[in-house]
């Protein structure tokens, strides 16, 4: 059994653990886990600057149309040596549209407006991003941001669609 005193960053279990004999022998791993959860947190909030920022993420991350229509999509792969965006607006060609790696494992691709000022993906397009590891093998997966996920019942795998009508949806007050 470790003593409490050996790691400062971790709050006294000795009340908790009185309370259960059998959790004693769990000891160490409870402060394992503890230990490695506060330094994700840490590292969460060095990144994002507080943990209820990293929870508004949906805002930044995945597509955000700009006023421009032009398309800022940003995905978190920190393990990834690389990520592309593929789908239906090129083709499927898995290495035409880079990701820029920025820091904490970060990934962001701007794809500027059409010459007619529409977005550079229409609404409905289906796409994939495509994650490059380390050990060089070629992922295709859908960003945990996506707004629209379909699956047909023949299927296995899910179609990430982009979800961006040019006519968003528009409640109205009727009185």
């Amino acid at each position: 059994m470790s003593d409490s005193s050996t790691d400062e960053s971790l709050p006294d279990l000795t009340a908790f653990l009185q309370t259960d004999p059998y959790i004693r022998h769990y000891e160490g791993e409870l402060r394992r886990r503890y230990k490695r959860f506060a330094e994700r947190l840490a590292q969460l909030e060095e990144a994002e600057g507080a943990f209820d920022y990293f929870t508004l993420s949906y805002r930044s991350f995945g597509i955000q149309r700009r006023s421009d229509n032009g398309l800022v999509l940003r995905e978190w792969a920190p393990g990834a040596e690389a990520v592309f965006l593929t789908g239906d607006f090129n083709s499927w060609d898995k290495h035409s549209h880079p990701f820029m790696q920025k820091e904490y494992g970060k990934w962001e691709l701007y794809l500027s407006p059409k010459v007619d000022k529409s977005p550079a993906i229409k609404h409905l397009t289906k796409f994939k991003l495509v994650v490059l590891t380390k050990t060089g093998k070629c992922l295709f997966r859908i960003s945990p941001w996506a707004k629209y996920v379909t699956k047909t019942l023949d299927s296995v795998t899910y179609d990430w669609t982009h979800w961006d009508p040019p006519q968003p949806y528009q409640v109205s007050v009727h009185s």
